[in-house]
């Protein structure tokens, strides 16, 4: 359905998250409520917004935003239907903010589902700082560390939940008080004048940090004497580290180590994943 003001009005809550899996979930979740229960169905606004990597001292829109990603995106999808995907993702975001932004009314409450993932926290702490002023009413509910369920499990991600769990983590569901909301605002700002290349999360706390921040771990999860493919040393990464880092993060690292020869391509592919490398011991 077409996201106009009148369409907001039909929803008693906006749920705003920052990754298409996060979405799937949630309008999974209550569309089934919905139909069993006539849950009161719930808006989900999806800002996938990338904001972990590239410059952020610029709107939201810039063109060295969409360069970015699209940069990143042509590293390891050269097809042109890659690209035009990547085009059409980055397009469809600037139109639903502009749109959410445009007719945000502060009578409609706004739930922020997040998680200390970097590209996630990126995404809270700037649209905290976009709707400080608008004296929205704001709740959130953060990712545990640990699923809420009999058996439970570590989360990586709001992906990790099946969508008829969600109700279970509606309980952890805080309100975000202008106090804390400013104090956010204010972190994003200080960010924002340090523009770095690269955020990430330390410690819980989101922080600007150098390009190679993350080499150290992708070369400890590289076999010292042994040839790994691409493809594999990436998931090694996300399973042994859990830094809530994309597989294209990773891959972006691993090309940069190669052109600097900390890595060799001793096999190539058609698909850059499947170049097959080894680690480079340097002599001394």
């Amino acid at each position: 359905a077409p996201m106009h003001c009148s369409y907001y009005e039909e929803y008693s809550m906006i749920n705003l998250v920052f990754s298409d899996v996060t979405a799937g979930v949630l309008k999974s979740f209550f569309h089934s409520q919905h139909a069993i229960n006539c849950f009161s169905e719930e808006y989900v606004c999806l800002l996938n917004g990338w904001l972990h990597i590239g410059p952020i001292n610029c709107p939201y829109d810039d063109a060295q935003r969409k360069n970015t990603i699209l940069d990143a995106f042509s590293k390891c999808n050269s097809s042109e239907e890659d690209l035009a995907s990547a085009l059409q993702s980055w397009n469809s975001y600037i139109q639903r903010r502009k749109i959410f932004i445009s007719h945000i009314q502060s009578s409609h409450p706004i739930r922020i589902w997040y998680s200390s993932e970097p590209y996630s926290l990126c995404g809270f702490y700037e649209i905290v700082h976009e709707l400080f002023s608008t004296e929205a009413t704001i709740t959130t509910i953060k990712l545990p560390d640990w699923s809420l369920c009999k058996d439970a499990i570590a989360l990586r991600g709001w992906g990790d939940i099946a969508p008829a769990d969600i109700e279970k983590y509606l309980s952890l569901e805080t309100h975000l008080p202008p106090s804390q909301q400013r104090v956010i605002a204010q972190h994003w700002e200080s960010l924002k004048k340090e523009n770095a290349t690269l955020r990430a999360q330390v410690n819980g706390r989101l922080v600007s940090v150098s390009d190679d921040f993350y080499d150290p771990f992708i070369l400890q999860a590289a076999p010292t004497n042994e040839s790994i493919q691409i493809s594999e040393l990436i998931l090694q990464v996300i399973r042994q580290f859990q830094l809530g880092i994309s597989d294209l993060t990773i891959y972006e690292r691993i090309c940069s180590m190669i052109e600097s020869e900390k890595l060799d391509i001793i096999k190539t592919s058609t698909h850059p994943y499947h170049n097959v490398i080894t680690y480079r011991h340097n002599p001394g």
